[in-house]
């Protein structure tokens, strides 16, 4: 369940508007580093819980490497997950970055001017939202 998770978290990161800091830098090309600052858990039935990632077992922050297509979590080395990342478009005001970990599909949108992030991972009968915000790193 972590290893799924933290692909949501992408998605996942700090609310701080980063417009000055990542005007024009957000590309393919430079690796990222996002941070999560709420996640939001839905059920099947309608029920949603709101919390922060560690509530949700989440990493409060990922590693967006885009040369490599790949993401890691920067949990100690005992947790630590990397994925893959499938398919990455670069739109002219954001990237989309998608992927399936072991059987469970994710999506994530970071755009290039404030660097805000939404991330969502689908499953069964769950969903996990992620917001927060990337930086290059």
């Amino acid at each position: 369940m972590r290893a799924c998770k933290t692909l949501v978290l992408i998605s996942t990161l700090s609310s701080v508007s980063l417009a000055g800091a990542t005007a024009n830098a957000l590309d393919e090309s430079n690796p990222l580093l996002c941070a999560a600052s709420k996640v939001i858990v839905c059920s099947e039935g309608g029920a949603c819980i709101t919390g922060t990632p560690e509530e949700a077992d989440l990493p409060r922050f990922v590693s967006v490497d885009l040369a490599r297509q790949q993401i890691s979590s920067a949990w100690p080395a005992d947790k630590r997950k990397i994925s893959r990342i499938s398919s990455t478009q670069a739109l002219e005001d954001r990237i989309i970055l998608q992927g399936v970990d072991t059987d469970v599909p994710w999506s994530a949108t970071v755009d290039k001017e404030t660097g805000k992030l939404v991330a969502t991972q689908s499953r069964k009968d769950i969903s996990f939202t992620v917001f927060g915000a990337c930086m290059p790193r």
